[in-house]
């Protein structure tokens, strides 16, 4: 799986965007770490960070072009920024520079921050993460079972992701209130059984901000600034575009036939504590630096959010509003992406090298996902080679037998797979183009969306599906057409 890290995004067009992959996140420079200068150049006489942070730039700088949305690019190494630099564009319109102080929405990176504040109550004896949900929320219907907080933070409960509703993308430029939410999300049963498996869904995170209300008698997002926002000195991160700093925000970008434009817009209100964040790279060093220290929790609090859950079927990287694992590289790593209009975001922490990367982007589905830009820096850090592309030459006559019709399970979608001379293309009807990329004769990466297709074969042996694999999504495609 190439694009392990990725987070449910929330998002409304393009085959591999609307998949809902996570969809959807100190005054000056942090001079705790080091200092640095606006450009993101380095102020330090050491040799060898200057031939680091020269080496990640001549890897990164390329995959931006001039006139184009970019990003901004944070490393720490062993507690000092190494690198902080933007690229690109801030608003393609105006041609206004990104810079590396500009705050971007972080979709679903906002998760981690409302699993810590679940754990600041519970850990202030309010709540207990075993708790039933009902106990908070008792006009919540369960269905008859017993939905756990710890269900919620895990992704465990069984309840459906509001954001793949057919109307949702209609809706998402809309106020709501979270009882609003509450009410969309509960008009749906139960996907499994709670505790059963693991399978994201944003709903879980709107539920666990009306908790955060219910227990502390407080807005869920004046409960973050003044538990950890403040504290933390996070001046550039809020809920709903309300800072308490000088930041400036980036404008969201979207790509289509005419080039790219600004992006529809989107309620913070509608991701609520699943993706109502924005924050800047700095504000994401301040955090980093505050888990390093271990403030705000206890070290056994801590453990139990860097843990993952075990369902009782299946596996789960997931513990509370961070992916945990090995997978990449047999380094730990401790992730989340995020991915709302417009934005995407990706960091990862990478505790046995005392590394933190951070991502933010003001383009969504760009050819350059965050988390490649992650960890390609990273990679460039710990001195290891770069990945080779990976794709293989295929004869054609093998993709032509997948091409077809799919209904993608669980999702209002059909993909189309058609080939067009040596290019293979998946796309939903009216919408983006995807190039795929063959990585095998079963396997096949859409690079621009940071997610691989895998064929199978069903019961008498027949290849007539795909699961596409995008972050911690699965979603299985049946074909329900031949070609013309």
């Amino acid at each position: 799986m190439l694009a392990p890290n990725c987070s449910r995004v929330i998002y409304t067009k393009g085959m591999l965007m609307l998949i809902k992959m996570a969809s959807f996140s100190m005054a000056a420079c942090i001079f705790a770490y080091a200092a640095v200068c606006a450009a993101g150049e380095i102020k330090t006489e050491n040799p060898t960070q200057v031939t680091l942070a020269n080496n990640i730039d001549a890897v990164i700088a390329p995959r931006y072009r001039p006139g184009e949305p970019g990003a901004v690019l944070l490393v720490i190494k062993d507690g000092h920024v190494l690198f902080r630099k933007a690229y690109g564009e801030a608003d393609v319109l105006t041609h206004t520079p990104l810079s590396p102080d500009m705050a971007m929405p972080i979709g679903s990176m906002t998760k981690q921050f409302t699993a810590v504040a679940v754990m600041l109550l519970a850990e202030s004896g309010k709540l207990s993460v075993g708790d039933p949900i009902t106990r908070y929320l008792p006009t919540y219907p369960t269905h008859g079972k017993t939905i756990t907080i710890e269900n919620l933070l895990t992704h465990t409960s069984g309840i459906p992701d509001y954001v793949t509703t057919p109307d949702w993308p209609s809706n998402m430029g809309h106020e709501v209130s979270t009882q609003g939410l509450l009410d969309t999300i509960s008009q749906r049963p139960l996907d499994f059984e709670p505790g059963a498996k693991y399978d994201y869904s944003s709903s879980n995170y709107v539920l666990l901000g009306a908790i955060i209300e219910k227990v502390s008698g407080l807005p869920y997002a004046k409960f973050l600034e003044q538990r950890i926002f403040l504290p933390l000195g996070m001046k550039d991160t809020g809920y709903a575009r309300r800072l308490r700093g000088n930041a400036a925000l980036a404008a969201g970008h979207t790509l289509v036939e005419s080039g790219f434009i600004h992006s529809p817009p989107v309620s913070p209100s509608q991701l609520s504590a699943a993706g109502g964040m924005l924050s800047t790279v700095d504000d994401l060093a301040r955090w980093n630096k505050a888990i390093d220290a271990g403030r705000l929790l206890s070290a056994a609090g801590w453990k139990k959010v860097f843990t993952p859950y075990r369902p009782r079927e299946g596996t789960s990287e997931y513990g509370y509003g961070f992916q945990i694992g090995d997978s990449w590289q047999s380094t730990m790593t401790i992730r989340h992406g995020g991915r709302v209009p417009g934005f995407e975001s990706f960091a990862m922490r990478l505790p046995e090298q005392q590394m933190y990367v951070a991502v933010l982007s003001n383009l969504d589905g760009g050819r350059t996902p965050p988390y490649e830009v992650a960890q390609r820096a990273a990679l460039v850090t710990m001195g290891k080679a770069l990945p080779a592309a990976p794709s293989i030459t295929l004869d054609n006559n093998v993709f032509d037998a997948y091409v077809g019709r799919y209904q993608m399970t669980g999702l209002p979608m059909v993909v189309d797979l058609r080939r067009a001379g040596d290019q293979y293309l998946a796309s939903v009807t009216g919408q983006e183009t995807f190039a795929l990329k063959a990585l095998s004769e079963t396997r096949f990466l859409a690079e621009s969306a940071g997610a691989e297709l895998q064929f199978e074969k069903n019961a008498d042996g027949v290849i007539d599906r795909f699961v596409l694999l995008q972050g911690p999504r699965r979603i299985t495609a049946i074909r329900i057409a031949q070609p013309d």
